[in-house]
């Protein structure tokens, strides 16, 4: 997943492209490997360490999703906050939303979710002038 949200996320110029290219992507590889998601989940307990975003299971996601915040941060495209904590809120967010999307659900409601987390995400991560 890693790997193909940074190719996507890459391939967009705006932070708001790169945003939507977040969650497509995020959502398509989900959805791609839902009954894999759904067996991972099965008794697993969410305070395991696996599951938090400074895992290494998770760090090249996080990487990437760090470097684009950063970059838009430095660009003046997004409100000025730590990278990294906003990465992890957001990495968390994503991963609640899939399970919520796969795991909880039959993915029928996936693509209304996957919207609401864009707009969320844009709305509260977009640089506000003044």
């Amino acid at each position: 997943m890693a790997k193909k949200v940074a190719t996507a996320v890459e391939s967009v110029t705006s932070f708001e492209d790169q945003l939507e290219a977040l969650t497509i992507m995020t959502f398509r590889v989900a959805r791609q490997n839902a009954d894999l998601l759904r067996l991972t989940f099965i008794g697993t307990d969410e305070t395991h360490p696996e599951l938090h975003s400074e895992s290494s299971k998770h760090a090249s996601f996080l990487r990437t999703v760090v470097n684009l915040f950063r970059r838009a941060v430095d660009a003046g495209e997004m409100e000025a906050m730590d990278p990294v904590i906003a990465a992890r809120l957001v990495t968390g967010l994503l991963q609640h939303t899939v399970f919520e999307a796969f795991v909880f659900d039959d993915g029928k409601r996936a693509h209304e979710l996957r919207q609401g987390v864009s707009i969320l995400l844009r709305n509260a991560l977009k640089h506000r002038s003044g």
